[in-house]
Parts: C-alpha cells; sequence; structure tokens
C-alpha cells in the first residue's frame, strides 16, 4: 500500500516549502532559463508576431532552410518563446518569484523578531566543547563585531558591558544585529522592487520609434500623453542635438541635449538618440521667383518646401509640382550614412517622358522648363521615446538588492551561544558552543565528539 502523506500542520510544511532554498534556487533557475532563450531567439510581441517583418526577416536570415528548426519552429511559438515577456508562464513564473521573495523577507524578519528575544538556544540544541577561557572567547567575539549579552541569574538578557561580571554568569548569547539580520532583508526587498517596477513598466509604459526628425521637425508622441517632441536642432553628422519636449502644445516640461547615451527627459517620457541617416529639403520656384507647392501623393495638400529622411524602410520618395505638370522620383541606395544622396529622376506628369536623370549633389539645383528645383542635403536622427514609469523602482530595487548582497557577504547573520561547561569551574575552564558557529573564523580547538544537551560528552 502506498503511504499517505502526512502532517499534523499542513500549512507551515506549506509555508516551509514556499521559503526553502530549493524552491528559490528553482525559480531563478528557470528565470535564468528564460532569459537564455529570449536572448538566443528572436523577440517581437505577442500581437505583432504575423505582422512583424523585421522578426520574420531575422528569423528567416538566422535559420531560414534548416530542417530541425522547421520541425521545432511550431512548438516554440506556440509555447510564446518568440515573445517571452508577453508570455503568460513567464508572468506567471515572476508571480511566483515575487511570492517566494515576499515569503523569505517576512520569514526572515520574524526570525530576527523572535530570535532577538529568545535568551537562551532550544533544550535539544547540541553544545560543542571549547578549549579556551570564558573571557578571552567573548572578548574575541566582540573583536569580531558580535553584539553581546549575558543572561543574568533570573534568566533574563541584558547587554553586556566592556567588561562583564561573567564570573556570575554561565550563558551569553552573541549575535550580529542589526547588520547581519538586514542583509538577506534588503536582498529579498530589492527583489521584490525590482520585479514591482517590472510589472508597473509592463503594465503602463510604452515606447515608439525610432522615429526619424531633422532639425525644425515636431512630431505627437501620442499614448495619451498629449506630449510633442521637437527637435530644435541638430549637427551635420547626426550624431548631437538639442531638443524639446512640450505639453499640450505650449507648456514646455523638458529641454536639453540630445546625443548618444544622453537622453533628453521631460513629462515622463526619455527620448534616446539612437542614429541618423541621410535627409533631404526640397523647395521649387517659377521664373518668375513665385514658391511652388509640392505633394507626397495625388490626394495630398501642397507645401512650400518638403523635407525626407530616406530610411531603410522608406528609401524611395515620389513627389510632385502640380503647377509645373512634374514628377520627382528620388533614391538612395544603400544607405550608408548621413552624407548619402540620392538619384534624382525628373518625369512629364503628362506623357511620363523622363527630362532629368543624375546623382545628386549636396546642393543641387536642378531647372527644368523655368522650374528651379532646389535640393538640399540635410542629416535626419532617429529618436526613440521610452516611457518607463516603474524606472526608479527598478532602480531603487537594484540599489537595495546590491547594498543586502553586500552586508551579507561582510556580515552574515549569526546567533550563537557561549557557557560555562557545567562540570568545570574558574576562570581556567571550559567552555561550550551552540548556535551559527559554522563559517565563523576559529573560536578555538572544537572537541572532536560534541557534548550532550546536558553538558556530558558523548
Amino acid at each position: 500500500m502506498m503511504p499517505r502523506f502526512g502532517s499534523n500542520d499542513p500549512w507551515r510544511a506549506l509555508w516551509q516549502i514556499v521559503v526553502g532554498d530549493y524552491t528559490l534556487g528553482l525559480l531563478l533557475l528557470a528565470l535564468a532559463l528564460a532569459l537564455l532563450l529570449a536572448a538566443w531567439l528572436p523577440q517581437t510581441s505577442a500581437g505583432e508576431a504575423a505582422v512583424d517583418v523585421d522578426w520574420q526577416a531575422e528569423v528567416e536570415r538566422r535559420w531560414g532552410g534548416e530542417a530541425w528548426f522547421d520541425a521545432v519552429r511550431s512548438p516554440l511559438q506556440a509555447l510564446g518563446a518568440f515573445f517571452v515577456a508577453d508570455a503568460a508562464w513567464f508572468r506567471l513564473l515572476l508571480a511566483f518569484l515575487a511570492l517566494a521573495l515576499f515569503a523569505r523577507l517576512i520569514d526572515r524578519a520574524e526570525a530576527s523578531w523572535v530570535g532577538r528575544r529568545i535568551d537562551a538556544p532550544p533544550e535539544e540544541t547540541a553544545w560543542k566543547g571549547v578549549e579556551g577561557t570564558f573571557e578571552a572567547l567573548v572578548a574575541r567575539l566582540r573583536r569580531w563585531r558580535f553584539r553581546i549579552a549575558t543572561v543574568n541569574q533570573e534568566g533574563e538578557a541584558e547587554q553586556a558591558r566592556e567588561t562583564p561580571s561573567n564570573e556570575r554568569s554561565r550563558l551569553v548569547r552573541a549575535d550580529r544585529w542589526p547588520w547581519g539580520e538586514l542583509g538577506p532583508m534588503l536582498v529579498y526587498l530589492g527583489g521584490l522592487v525590482v520585479l514591482l517596477g517590472a510589472a508597473i513598466t509592463a503594465r503602463w509604459g510604452w515606447q515608439m520609434g525610432p522615429l526619424p526628425l531633422t532639425a525644425g521637425e515636431s512630431i505627437a508622441l501620442g499614448h495619451g500623453s498629449n506630449l510633442t517632441l521637437q527637435l530644435e536642432e541638430l549637427a551635420q553628422d547626426g550624431q548631437r542635438g538639442v531638443g524639446k519636449i512640450w505639453r499640450d502644445g505650449d507648456t514646455l516640461v523638458g529641454t536639453g541635449d540630445l546625443a548618444q547615451g544622453r537622453p533628453l527627459a521631460g513629462g515622463g517620457v526619455g527620448a534616446y538618440l539612437v542614429g541618423s541617416g541621410p535627409g533631404l529639403r526640397v523647395r521649387a520656384t517659377s521664373s518668375d521667383a513665385q514658391v511652388l507647392g509640392l505633394a507626397l501623393g495625388p490626394d495630398t495638400e501642397t507645401r512650400e518646401e518638403l523635407v525626407l529622411a530616406f530610411t531603410e524602410d522608406e528609401p524611395l520618395y515620389q513627389l510632385g509640382v502640380p503647377d509645373a505638370k512634374l514628377v520627382l522620383l528620388l533614391t538612395i541606395r544603400g544607405l550608408v550614412g548621413v552624407d548619402a544622396l540620392p538619384q534624382v529622376q525628373v518625369f512629364e506628369s503628362g506623357s511620363g517622358e523622363l527630362i532629368v536623370d543624375q546623382d545628386a549633389s549636396v546642393d543641387t539645383m536642378l531647372k527644368v522648363d523655368g522650374v528651379s528645383i532646389n535640393l538640399t542635403s540635410i542629416p535626419y536622427a532617429q529618436i526613440r521615446v521610452v516611457n518607463d514609469p516603474g524606472a526608479f523602482g527598478s532602480q531603487l530595487g537594484v540599489i537595495l538588492l546590491m547594498a543586502g548582497a553586500v552586508l551579507w557577504a561582510l556580515w552574515p547573520p549569526r546567533r550563537l551561544w557561549l557557557r560555562r561547561r557545567p562540570d568545570v569551574s574558574g576562570p581556567s575552564g571550559k567552555v561550550e558552543v551552540a548556535g551559527d558557529v559554522g563559517g565563523l573564523p576559529p573560536l578555538g580547538e572544537l572537541a572532536s565528539r560534541p557534548a550532550q544537551p546536558n553538558g556530558s560528552e558523548v
């Protein structure tokens, strides 16, 4: 017959499983494997896997034609391996990790609170004999930054003086407080704050871009933020600029330099310069110096000036000069930098006859049937805008976690008791020790055989 699991206190048994080292270790291992999977496989969002062309191209570039990958791709996609951050199992894993950290924090705090009020070890504690005098060992513990409390005749603990009258005391409690207990609690608290910050960002955060902007351009950020990003200035190499962030179009909430590694912050968002590329400013005038309107399509409104940004997704522009019945085709092949120049073709809109076919220079003036077309090369900046409301919490959590790890390493939590051997008296008598002795510098030569709780050797 299969034995049945039994427990007098099932809730306590469950609590011990939740706060156990094996539980935390398994959760951290699963998290590490999930992050490794996300680093190995190209990632996209759960709702955009079918339409994300860049993601599909990256998958095809890495494993296109591989028979083994074609066999496992469908199971991996069903598992959510290509969008780990959005997968239900990953969020459930983070929830279990947060539960384990919270339980360990409560358990450690409760143990510290109770431990400070325990004047003697449990009756079943095994004692070990230590060579040396009682006074010398107490002094050594003080040098190791232990807090010393003696137990008086009534069994109550009191803070020991620098030279306690240990002749009258048979028991001393030594612990590292508060630093020894604070280290692990800060580690667990820091981990919880990091997870909380990540959850806030996942729920309310957003990002957009990269956005191609030239000097003087503005773009509404949307997402209900009522914010507008304006690129006021941009260096010729596209690596430095000055930007502003406006709220409701008239309230300045952020201004400053914009460069690689130097984001522009304001209104709860951060604007990051992540790249640059070639752009073009186009104007057209008639023979009598009248400005002619330019349109990017037959149904679009004409403008006196157009600013074009050539990107990998949009390397070609077709624009018309309706009043002159001309069509311009501007193309850049193989984008290499902000100095790249387009090929210019001019057609007659009625017949489609090719009139001009040439490469543009830095400043090109084309004259076609009395119309002057000015093409000026300008750079544009690629800017990514991020709203990360949980960033402060995540950063604070990392600081708490690191501080706790340092404290835990330098002052690991220890609590132990010393007492004179019951059968030996005098200042030169042997001493017994119990508690968290492991990992400490040697108090003396430990006896090869532990003593029984009543003090007699085995």
